[in-house]
């Protein structure tokens, strides 16, 4: 029996106005037109991939809205952490196993604008995904991003768990440690 396992993300979120900067966005040495290269998932070597949609603007109340699924395309299970907490790219590893990049058209990175009140993880935080299963995280982007006039954004999402080693998986199966990327989306208002 196959099972999907949705979570809405509820996180208590303020805005704390950095929304008027746009940032160049640099990690390992690279610009973000370099990221942007690559616009399939990475494959992975556990099997698990993180796919990135955005939802139908007629289901987000004016709001841009994306998923973020985990999906085990592997042979074996995987210990993974369902919370997926959204956070900030630079914020401590262990308060964060989602995080986004925010391109717009002319290729600045858009800043993250919240800030998140984020405790460590829990065990019941954490689940055996069989192959073929997945778990999936409901998020507003346009939240914590400043979307408005001036689109298209292109936007990758990245998960990793920093926390794996303090909540042991069950013997024999195997914890997710490795970063994953997303597909590109590209969201135009």
């Amino acid at each position: 029996m196959l099972k999907a396992l949705t979570v809405t993300v509820l996180l208590a979120v303020s805005t704390i106005g950095c929304f008027d900067a746009a940032a160049d966005l640099e990690m390992d040495g690279s610009t973000p037109s370099d990221y942007w290269e690559i616009t399939d998932m990475n494959e992975s070597k556990s099997g698990v991939k993180l796919e990135l949609q955005q939802k139908p603007a007629e289901e987000s109340e004016g709001q841009v809205v994306v998923t973020a699924t985990l999906r085990n395309d592997g042979k074996g299970p995987m210990w993974v952490n369902k919370r997926m907490l959204w956070n900030n790219p630079n914020a401590t590893a262990k308060f964060r196993e989602l995080w986004f990049e925010v391109v717009a058209v002319d290729g600045k990175a858009l800043q993250f604008g919240c800030k998140v009140n984020a405790g460590f993880s829990k065990q019941k935080d954490y689940t055996t995904l069989q192959p073929q299963e997945n778990v999936t995280v409901t998020i507003r982007l346009s939240r914590c991003y400043k979307l408005d006039k001036g689109g298209p954004f292109k936007v990758k999402a990245f998960y990793q768990d920093s926390n794996a080693e303090e909540h042991k998986a069950p013997d024999g199966t195997p914890q997710l440690e490795e970063m994953l990327t997303s597909n590109v989306i590209e969201i135009r208002l």
